[in-house]
């Protein structure tokens, strides 16, 4: 959810590791099982999705 927000507030992938003190792979990683997930093809088909489904809100 954390990494979800952070994409959806457009930060990086190192922006992201560093804000939440994980490695840029773990990152990657989770990113990667969110576009599985919402089967999606990049982040602003995750996005879209996540606000479909009510996960995001404006």
């Amino acid at each position: 959810m954390q990494v979800l927000n952070f994409i959806a507030n457009e930060y990086s992938n190192r922006q992201i590791a560093e804000e939440l003190s994980i490695t840029k792979s773990s990152v990657d990683k989770y990113r990667r099982n969110l576009l599985l997930k919402f089967q999606s093809k990049n982040s602003a088909g995750v996005i879209r999705k996540a606000f479909e489904l009510g996960i995001l809100k404006i």
